[in-house]
């Protein structure tokens, strides 16, 4: 009987590590994929390119690039509705100003606020306007 004589090189679990870059992680000495969360025989090229090519695999590597768009969408959108806010309180602040209506009005008008406009609820109390948005729109206009 021939023994088959094995061509194995000289790799080590960081090296076949790095050839998947963000595929896979070593945690003591054993590959993980970063998707699967499971364990990968790593010794063979094969075995870990058979996980690659998995169904599984791919359908983990597809939510998961999925979710980080969500991710994104969310801090994109959490600027816009920052934004949002500071312009409506400085356009308030412009209008009280216009009308000549005092500052400190606007805590009765909270309940009013909360129920009919949009961002109603993430207008500040009168001395929080006072301090820090009426000098940004004075400066606008000045």
């Amino acid at each position: 009987m021939l023994k088959r004589k094995r061509n194995y090189k000289n790799v080590s679990v960081y090296i076949r590590c790095n050839e998947y870059e963000d595929i896979f992680r070593v945690d003591d000495k054993v590959l993980f994929c970063n998707y699967c969360n499971v364990s990968v025989e790593w010794r063979q090229k094969s075995t870990v390119d058979n996980h690659c090519n998995s169904q599984k695999h791919i359908s983990n590597m597809e939510s998961h690039e999925e979710q980080n768009k969500a991710q994104q969408l969310t801090l994109v959108s959490t600027q816009v509705a920052a934004d949002l806010k500071k312009q409506v309180i400085e356009d308030l602040i412009e209008a009280f100003a216009i009308a000549d209506i005092p500052l400190e009005k606007v805590n009765s008008l909270f309940p009013f606020f909360k129920k009919h406009v949009k961002n109603g609820g993430s207008i500040p109390q009168a001395l929080t306007l006072r301090q820090i948005y009426l000098p940004n729109v004075f400066e606008r206009y000045h």
